[in-house]
């Protein structure tokens, strides 16, 4: 399962395995790196996506609550994914 910021975070559940999805994000047209981790690793991981399409228009509690809930995230999970893409391709649009 993919938990997302516009959702509360759950309790970790007992045995299972999470992955937190650090890194650029895409720009519009292009395939998904999370997506790629996701469809590879299969359902055996709960990720943590902390992509927010809003992110440049957010006001201050709702930061607030995004980095929070990030943070939280990091806290939870057993494995970080970072993924730096090109200059050129992390731009937000």
């Amino acid at each position: 399962m993919v938990h997302t910021s516009d959702k509360s975070l759950h309790l970790k559940e007992e045995g299972a395995k999470y992955i937190f999805l650090a890194g650029s994000m895409n720009t519009i047209g292009q395939d998904s790196w999370r997506e790629a981790v996701v469809t590879r690793l299969g359902a055996s991981y709960n990720y943590f996506d902390p992509t927010n399409t809003n992110h440049n228009i957010l006001n201050d509690i709702e930061m607030r609550k995004h980095i929070t809930w990030e943070l939280d995230a990091l806290k939870i999970c057993d494995k970080i994914i970072l993924n730096l893409l090109p200059k050129l391709n992390h731009q937000y649009h």
